[in-house]
Order: structure tokens, then sequence, then C-alpha cells
């Protein structure tokens, strides 16, 4: 029992109670306070990068799927590929630490999605590597140009 309910209890004429309460949860949800409905801190961080990465390896391999769905001959390559830009994106907009998350994450996913489609392994393991260096880079390239700006709005002013 608080001290504001204790004061209460007593303006009201209650007696005052010598045991403990039982602990309140401070919201009307009953959370414990500070978490809130769509609180990121109610996964662990682990979690939250897990699904992270498997949202990226799934838009990447569907971004990875059009060519083999637009092309005759994928296996030239494509010149428009919208999963590169989803990698340097997700680069980009994240702290290096977790580049090895997102790009084992498009590794993978294109090393699946040209397996399924009848490539060799080793011409699976150039695109995959292909795919990984080149928006690495990029990542980097990006980084060294652009000031850091805090936060999302200022950094969208930039972009425009």
């Amino acid at each position: 029992m608080t001290a504001v309910e204790q004061a209460r209890d007593l303006a009201l004429g209650a007696q005052p109670s010598t045991s403990p309460a039982p602990a309140q949860p401070s919201t009307a949800t009953g959370r414990p306070p500070g978490l809130r409905h769509g609180d990121p801190t109610l996964l662990p961080r682990w979690a939250r990068l897990g699904a992270g990465a498997l949202a990226l390896g799934g838009i990447y391999a569907l971004g990875a799927m059009l060519p083999f769905w637009f092309l005759s001959s994928p296996d030239a390559g494509a010149a428009f590929f919208p999963s590169a830009g989803v990698t340097l994106a997700a680069l980009v907009l994240t702290p290096r630490r977790t580049w090895p998350l997102w790009l084992a994450a498009v590794a993978t996913a294109e090393m699946t999605v040209d397996l399924t489609h009848g490539q060799t392994v080793p011409m699976a393991l150039g695109f995959a590597a292909a795919n990984v260096v080149e928006p690495l880079l990029g990542a980097v390239a990006l980084r060294a140009a652009i000031p850091r700006v805090a936060g999302l709005r200022a950094q969208l002013l930039l972009f425009v």
C-alpha cells in the first residue's frame, strides 16, 4: 500500500493496515509499469533481431524471385534488382553491429532462391557473395559521405 493510499484510507476513517498489500500493476492493462502495448521491450533483443532477419530474408527472397519470373534467362543477371536496394536500406538504417545478421539473412535467402531454381552451387555462391558485398560497400560509402543526423525526420529531409 502506498503512502497516498494510506492517507486516503485514514481520511475516510478506515483502520490502518499492518499487512503489506499485494503488488498492484500501475497501469489499467495489468502490465508492469513502463510497458505498454506495442512497446519494443516486450520482446527480448534477440527475438526482435531474429524477427527482423526473417522479415528481411523474406522480403529479399520475394525480390530475388523477380528475375526468375520476368526474365527468360536469369543466369545472366538482372539490370534491375530491387533486393539490392532492400539490403542497402537495411544496412544504412541500422547500427553496424547488426550488419552481419542482415548480411547472413540476405546470403541465406539468395542461396535458397538460386538453388531452388536449379542454379549450380558455385553460381549460387557467386550471386550470394555479390549480393552481400555490393550493398555492404554501398552502405559503407553512404555512411562515410553523408553526415550523421539524429532523427528519422532529419534523415528524410537530408535525403530529399
